[in-house]
């Protein structure tokens, strides 16, 4: 009797988990990230998640794959990332991206960075906003800019920005739901709110620098605190400052119970990968992930962040900003060799570090450009007879198209008819399939609710749906686009 009732709560438990593993397979998201309900991306099988540093520190430290998914990878251990490099000169931390430098409670130097957003905004050609709607009033909100001109981060261009209350700047190419995560420039991300009469954020753009100002803002954990004062700047080169105007408590003594805490910037690339497979099956057909890597930071001291304090983040030159060939082999970077990355598919072509650590980092895979070329000079000649002599045969082939693809259109016709009733009966399938279990998991819900002392009902009862709260360190915000 036990035996049976065992079996069957293993088979009642099993049947409505492997349901819900084909029908949820996006949103299930475990690692720990600050989620943002915000715009989605335009494709929606896209899903949107991040990998723990684990992962991360085994692509640095043994090599990658072509896949970029934890199928195996293959050894090059010769790619290892440098470590930071300590510079002690002029209070100096060389970031292999950039270079560090604090200025801790320093008047001559905050009064030399510290930027009059309201005055700024009056200049000429000068975009902005002292009262947007989106960021007046609220919690966990963000908007998105446009910007004035094309602005340096990591050695890629920025065309938007997005603000958020939190104290921080998103700066990824497609806002999501994960912002806070990574790709931010954060002078100070913490539980901040403007719903206090005296708070705002304050931004200007005039094409050479952005400002953006957190002014009057309270931590929602240690109101009794008082208001923060600070702002960061990003300039057209790529060099970031953070200023700190007011800070009535030391960061380290703010809480992450409700909200992350960093001062720093951040990078990562995406990769797109197919979604897992259940029982030899894909979860779903022609449906993709997106997978965020992180492969940069730089975290700020928060002990040394006081009144009157700047944090100067001056951008250094890498291989991604280099847009020729010849110049790409060339360069003598510190930290950095670097290589062309061509495709072949489009004739285009970008530079790229040896280890390929950078937003186009699944171009430079498809690519095979971790495969080294023997010499730089001849590999750039090849690429650019390979260019001349694809724009010359264009035209033929393109004649040779024409021709072949009138004579084939019947035999096209005939597969497209065997394929879609083929296609037909797997849809029928699928349909009686989902329909039969939607109507057995309905039937265990009742009975289970019905009979609360069987081990169905104990078992709905400690996993009710009153229970499936996301974790405190899973904030959500609301984000816009600005145009």
């Amino acid at each position: 009797m036990y035996k049976i009732k065992y079996l069957n709560f293993v088979f009642f438990l099993i049947i409505p988990l492997i349901f819900l593993n084909i029908l949820l397979p996006i949103n299930a998201n475990t690692y720990s990230v600050t989620g943002y309900s915000s715009v989605r991306t335009p494709n929606n099988n896209v899903a949107i998640e991040t990998l723990p540093k684990s992962r991360k520190r085994r692509d640095i430290e043994k090599g990658i794959d072509d896949n970029d998914n934890d199928s195996g990878d293959f050894d090059q251990s010769s790619w290892n990332i440098p470590s930071d490099v300590e510079v002690h000169d002029d209070n100096g931390t060389d970031h292999l991206y950039y270079e560090m430098k604090i200025y801790s409670n320093n008047e001559t130097i905050f009064k030399k960075y510290y930027i009059d957003v309201e005055e700024m905004l009056k200049e000429p050609g000068t975009e902005g906003s002292i009262d947007h709607p989106q960021l007046v009033n609220s919690y966990r909100k963000a908007v998105g800019i446009h910007l004035n001109n094309t602005y340096r981060f990591y050695g890629h261009t920025l065309q938007q920005v997005t603000i958020a209350t939190g104290g921080f700047c998103y700066v990824g190419d497609q806002v999501h739901s994960w912002l806070a995560a990574t790709q931010y420039i954060a002078p100070l991300m913490a539980n901040f709110g403007t719903e206090n009469t005296d708070s705002s954020i304050l931004y200007a753009d005039d094409g050479k620098k952005l400002v953006v100002e957190w002014r009057n803002v309270f931590v929602r954990d240690h109101v009794e605190a008082g208001p923060f004062i600070f702002q960061m700047s990003l300039y057209a080169n790529g060099d970031i400052v953070f200023v700190y105007d007011k800070i009535p408590l030391n960061p380290q003594n703010i809480t992450e119970e409700n909200h992350p805490r960093k001062i720093g910037i951040s990078d990562a690339y995406t990769s797109e990968e197919p979604f897992g497979t259940i029982l030899g099956s894909p979860r779903r057909s022609n449906s993709t992930k997106r997978v965020i890597y992180e492969y940069h930071k730089i975290s700020v001291p928060l002990e040394q962040i006081t009144n009157k304090t700047v944090v100067y983040i001056m951008a250094k030159p890498n291989c991604i900003q280099i847009e020729n060939c010849d110049e790409c082999y060339s360069s003598n970077l510190q930290h950095f060799e670097c290589s062309w990355c061509h495709d072949e598919t489009t004739n285009t072509g970008f530079c790229s570090d040896q280890n390929g650590l950078h937003r186009r980092r699944q171009d430079w895979i498809q690519n095979h450009c971790h495969e080294k070329k023997v010499d730089g000079a001849e590999y750039c000649r090849n690429i650019n007879s390979t260019t001349t002599t694809t724009v010359k045969t264009t035209t033929d082939h393109d004649i040779t198209k024409v021709t072949t693809t009138s004579e084939s259109k019947h035999s096209k016709k005939e597969h497209a008819s065997i394929d879609g009733t083929k296609g037909g009966r797997h849809f029928s399938y699928l349909l009686a399939i989902f329909v039969l279990l939607v109507i057995f998991v309905a039937c265990w819900v009742a009975y289970a609710y019905y009979n609360p002392s069987t081990p169905s009902g104990q078992f709905l009862i400690k996993y009710r749906f009153s229970q499936w709260r996301i974790p405190t360190s899973h904030v959500r915000y609301s984000a816009s686009l600005h145009t």
